[in-house]
């Protein structure tokens, strides 16, 4: 699924007269060799991260992801510490710029299907 979604993004950067999607999508799943999080650029750029975000105010998110995640064997440390910096990034945000924030965490692992967290368990 990944490898397909990536090369239709890819290909409309390399026809001519054609625009890129303009869409970045940040792809989470788990196989044989564990837990993987790809992140896909509008310009048909691929890379596997231990963590991502993407959008308005994402740099924050990214930059605290790059100092602090470490691998846990089963994602639940990490989903705690984000789950705290996503919540002091979004106070800060909406008070400096009184924007909406569109902030979705899911989670994924072994013996874990794909789950989208609702807001209360934020």
């Amino acid at each position: 699924l990944s490898d397909s979604l990536i090369a239709e993004l890819h290909e409309t950067t390399q026809q001519y007269g054609s625009r890129p999607l303009g869409v970045g999508v940040v792809l989470a799943g788990y196989d044989t060799d564990g837990p993987h999080i790809v992140r896909a650029d509008p310009s048909g750029d691929v890379t596997e991260m231990h963590g991502t975000s993407i959008g308005v105010g994402s740099e924050s998110v990214k930059e605290y992801l790059e100092e602090n995640v470490v691998k846990f064997e089963n994602g639940k440390g990490i989903l705690i510490t984000l789950q705290i910096r996503l919540r002091y990034c979004s106070s800060i945000e909406t008070k400096q710029s009184n924007r909406f924030l569109n902030i979705t965490i899911a989670i994924v692992g072994k013996e874990m299907s794909f789950k989208i967290m609702e807001n209360d368990e934020v």
